[in-house]
């Protein structure tokens, strides 16, 4: 598949303001994320600066460009498909994923939890995604493969009954979504 520069451009983008909203919460002396302009003491020109910074390079918006991308890159490499046989697409779909998340995810909480000495079981627990106290931005990763096996079985839905259903499924999708993020999240 040929790399589109612009969704690249986004993409940068994106994890620029995530990476700069983690560093604000990691350096500063008080959880200016939480704040509004409204419960800022503008005497404090550390939490004014702080939350300026944030207008700028906001993660919560970054995080739901995140999944908007992945989404489309995702429906981008369905259209390729050009199998009736949907199981086994859904299987190739699946192990294409884990491949593309697990290693990372795992290779990164092997070392945190060398240097951190977690509990092997808690360990296991957070590289299956059942928990993710180690890593607690992993909760993304358990929303983006709910969210992949909605997007296929959209795209399913859309080729098999075309136009008509589309609607209807776009329609469904909102709430399904919401239930999944929130099943994510607990």
């Amino acid at each position: 598949m040929d790399r589109n520069s612009s969704l690249d451009s986004l993409r940068f983008l994106a994890a620029l303001c995530v990476a700069v909203a983690h560093c604000l919460t990691a350096f500063s002396t008080q959880p200016y994320h939480a704040q509004t302009w409204s419960m800022i003491d503008f005497s404090n020109v550390e939490g004014v600066l702080a939350r300026a910074i944030q207008l700028v390079f906001n993660a919560h918006s970054a995080v739901i460009v995140f999944f908007v991308l992945s989404g489309f890159v995702l429906t981008l490499s369905l259209k390729r498909i050009t199998s009736t046989n949907y199981l086994e697409e859904f299987s190739v779909f699946v192990v294409r994923r884990i491949y593309r998340i697990f290693p990372a995810l795992i290779f990164s909480l092997i070392i945190l939890g060398y240097i951190i000495s977690y509990p092997s079981q808690k360990l296991v627990q957070n590289m299956l995604l059942m928990d993710t106290s180690i890593n607690s931005v992993a909760w993304t990763l358990k929303v983006e493969l709910a969210g992949c096996v909605v997007v296929f079985a959209t795209f399913m839905v859309g080729r098999i009954f075309r136009p008509g259903l589309i609607l209807v499924g776009l329609m469904l999708t909102r709430p399904v979504l919401w239930w999944l993020f929130d099943a994510c999240l607990r």
